[in-house]
């Protein structure tokens, strides 16, 4: 009985995953603050990529601890697994992964942890993934780098 509980509970989190992962299409407020004081503001909205996923792009104006402001832009690809996997790349044509990880469920929301090594420089990511909030906590270290990035997705209204 305790294994038929087991997968249960795994199929009703993979598919409560689904469902949010269902409901990311549209547009998002999405801020980003660096432990330097620079910070990222504007938005990021979460279109169909096929059946695949979503294709993710962000438009808005960095500001460096300084001051100094400038129009910033990236994209992503998102897409989730039949087994619960969230895969993030980097758009097409590269396509390369940026963060695989499998995220659990835990009070309402889903979070998990991933790496992404660069060279000499390491991003280790924490992700908190909810209804209407999604977080992204980077800890990046490296030779020249060191510092934390918090980024935060949030419904407009």
């Amino acid at each position: 009985m305790r294994s038929s509980r087991a997968s249960r509970s795994s199929s009703d989190e993979t598919a409560g995953l689904a469902a949010w992962f269902a409901a990311l299409a549209g547009s998002w407020r999405l801020t980003r603050q660096a432990s330097d004081g620079s910070y990222f503001a504007g938005k990021a909205d979460f279109v169909a990529d096929g059946a695949r996923g979503w294709l993710e792009s962000e438009a808005g104006t960095f500001v460096t601890a300084d001051g100094r402001q400038f129009a910033a832009g990236r994209q992503w690809r998102w897409r989730l697994t039949a087994g619960g996997v969230l895969d993030i790349a980097y758009p097409p044509p590269d396509e390369r992964p940026y963060h695989r990880f499998a995220p659990q469920a835990e009070g309402g929301e889903w979070r998990g942890e991933a790496i992404h090594v660069c060279g000499a420089d390491r991003y280790l990511a924490r992700y908190r993934l909810a209804a209407d909030m999604i977080e992204i906590i980077h800890h990046v270290s490296g030779p020249a780098k060191d510092y934390r990035l918090t980024g935060r997705f949030t419904r407009p209204g």
